[in-house]
């Protein structure tokens, strides 16, 4: 299943303003709703801590290009927002009608996961301009597309 790039973001946001509102006071009376004021021992309530809002996923590519020898074009990326191993990292060069897809598997790293390099051999693409785009499916199968980007191949 496809989610749309928009999907996560809207719940991200969703769940920012409800956080947001959590926050608000009722009445104007300085109090947080729910709030009792201060406690029977003398002091303030002790504040719950705000959780870190997490970053909708993100693909990226790194590198799209010909090798210096001319025999391969080598793609690279990872995804931000996400951190798993062995999800699936699918490099699509289209040209026209024509597409050419090198999959890799994901592997985490300290902050996203990477994709490691695809190696795509020259033979399969012809002369031209190609656009490459990273799909990353997740292990639970949630999909997340990268910006296009374009290589020349002589």
């Amino acid at each position: 299943m496809r989610t749309p790039w928009w999907s996560a973001r809207t719940i991200a946001a969703c769940a920012l303003v409800t956080l947001a509102l959590a926050g608000c006071t009722a009445g104007g009376g300085g109090e947080p709703v729910g709030s009792s004021g201060p406690s029977a021992t003398g002091g303030t309530a002790t504040p719950s801590p705000t959780p870190t809002p997490t970053s909708a996923p993100e693909a990226v590519i790194v590198v799209a290009s010909v090798d210096a020898d001319g025999k391969a074009v080598t793609t690279s990326g990872y995804v931000n927002g996400i951190i798993e191993d062995g999800g699936s990292c699918a490099f699509t060069l289209t040209s026209g009608t024509s597409s050419v897809t090198t999959t890799t598997v994901g592997r985490a790293d300290t902050s996203t996961t990477s994709c490691g390099q695809g190696i795509t051999p020259i033979e399969k693409l012809s002369r031209g301009t190609w656009k490459v785009v990273l799909t990353y499916t997740t292990v639970a199968q949630i999909t997340v597309d990268s910006e296009p980007m374009s290589v020349e191949i002589p």
